[in-house]
């Protein structure tokens, strides 16, 4: 409220003792922009560096859920039967138990996955037709570890390491789009 009457009083005594005020045109000075564009950019490239990072994380995730999702809905695929002999995501995708997500254009899990490659469900053949194989193909190599590292648990034996798991598998592969590997696990 003080700061009204005091601007008032500006006013009055500024008219009544002739002084001109010039109004100041108000805008920004190139410098100012210049930081601003400087700030866009530092952040331009730091979203750049961390871009491939987070599309592998993501990609991972999308990997996990999948399985997740074949791994749950394969009992429900198995119904009274005793075993998981011919299971496949094309059998599972006509029983509509898998997401489009899964199951692909062409209802097979050809191509579906985030990698580019394929989902593949199997029975096991290390365990038997009463347990599955869930593979993923053409990861690429900056997301093999860390889909490597989150399938573990899922396995039969619930394994820590790779190396000495033996319901884990991984083929390395060398293609046209470079180099891409296969996981699959025995559940």
């Amino acid at each position: 409220m003080s700061r009204l009457f005091f601007r008032i009083f500006l006013v009055l005594v500024m008219k009544s003792s002739n002084i001109k005020v010039e109004n100041k045109e108000q805008g920004f000075t190139l410098i100012e922009l210049l930081i601003v564009l400087v700030v866009i950019a530092i952040l331009a490239i730091i979203g750049n560096a961390v871009k491939p990072k987070v599309i592998a994380q993501l990609d991972t995730y999308r990997v996990n859920s999948a399985l997740d999702v074949m791994i749950s809905q394969a009992p429900l695929w198995r119904g009274a039967q005793y075993t998981y002999k011919d299971i496949s995501v094309a059998s599972m995708c006509d029983k509509q138990l898998l997401p489009i997500e899964i199951c692909g254009t062409d209802n097979d899990g050809r191509g579906a996955n985030p990698f580019g490659g394929d989902y593949v469900i199997t029975s096991s053949r290390a365990y038997g037709n009463q347990h599955i194989n869930v593979a993923v193909t053409k990861i690429n190599y900056a997301s093999v570890g860390a889909v490597e590292n989150s399938m573990l648990y899922r396995s039969v034996e619930r394994c820590t390491k790779a190396k000495d798991c033996g319901s884990f598998g991984k083929v390395e592969a060398s293609g046209r789009d470079g180099k891409s590997t296969t996981i699959d696990i025995d559940v």
